[in-house]
């Protein structure tokens, strides 16, 4: 039986909370979500940062605006981290995901 490893884990745990907070917001799965709907669901603002509710940098990823961006991230997660995962390791994978995916979220929220 093959390992599922951190980056299928990764891109599955992205695409069910994507749109299941789509869902719960539009009531559709394909709709954009608005960026302030998504802080009930751990999205993060300057505030959150301020008040060092870090956990909101990791949940934040996880999170997507528009459904379509998220699917050609959880793609190029699914394809790209695969062969990274291969190549470094899962927890490797899980710290840069974490680090990078962490930054890129905190400059949005700027």
């Amino acid at each position: 039986m093959r390992w599922i490893g951190a980056a299928t884990c990764l891109t599955s745990l992205t695409v069910v909370v994507s749109l299941t907070v789509a869902y719960l917001v539009n009531g559709s799965i394909l709709k954009t979500v608005r960026v302030v709907d998504l802080r009930d669901y751990g999205g993060i603002t300057l505030e959150d940062i301020r008040s060092l509710s870090l956990w909101r940098v990791a949940v934040a990823q996880l999170l997507h605006a528009k459904m379509a961006h998220m699917l050609f991230n959880a793609l190029c997660l699914f394809l790209l981290g695969g062969l990274l995962e291969a190549a470094i390791g899962s927890l490797r994978l899980l710290l840069i995901w974490l680090v990078a995916g962490g930054v890129a979220t905190l400059i949005g929220s700027m």
